[in-house]
């Protein structure tokens, strides 16, 4: 490894380094650019696999007839504030609070019960990590979770509303 990288490199090897915050305004850019295929790629899993599994657990007669008649995640797009770098066990992980507060429409239909969301509020601190390796492909996956649950808000609509 050339001076210029040892470095980069020198971190590999210890528990944790860390750095930060920063504040990154092209990681919102890039969220506010994918937003439109992430909504679209959700209600495609939501109505694929997500409707389908919770059709079998809750096939009890009273269940009977579950489905999202709409699943839509809305335009508003997730506010990032600053961002957290870390380097632990080797992989490169980014801590980014997340603020959204959706005009979100989901229409669930049980039985003869409508339920619908019409809001949702989410605030808490996502972890991207990236797992990585020393040789091509660098990035070899990318994982994003809340290391702790998340302050979700529903505001409900239709009958429960």
């Amino acid at each position: 490894i050339t001076a210029d990288y040892q470095g980069a490199w020198s971190c590999i090897g210890r528990s944790l380094e860390m750095s930060g915050p920063h504040n990154i305004q092209w990681l919102g850019w890039i969220v506010r650019q994918i937003w439109p295929k992430v909504v679209t790629a959700v209600r495609r899993h939501v109505k694929t696999v997500v409707e389908p599994k919770l059709q079998e657990r809750l096939s009890t007669f009273w269940a009977r007839g579950f489905r999202f008649d709409k699943f839509e995640l809305g335009s508003e797009v997730p506010k990032l504030g600053a961002v957290k770098v870390y380097f632990k066990d080797g992989e490169l992980e980014l801590d980014i609070p997340i603020k959204w507060d959706s005009n979100l429409d989901i229409s669930i239909t049980v039985g003869l019960v409508n339920i619908g969301v019409n809001r949702a509020t989410v605030s808490g601190v996502a972890s991207l990590r990236l797992c990585s390796r020393p040789e091509v492909p660098v990035v070899t996956g990318i994982t994003l979770f809340f290391r702790d649950p998340p302050k979700v808000d529903l505001f409900f609509s239709g009958q429960v509303g």
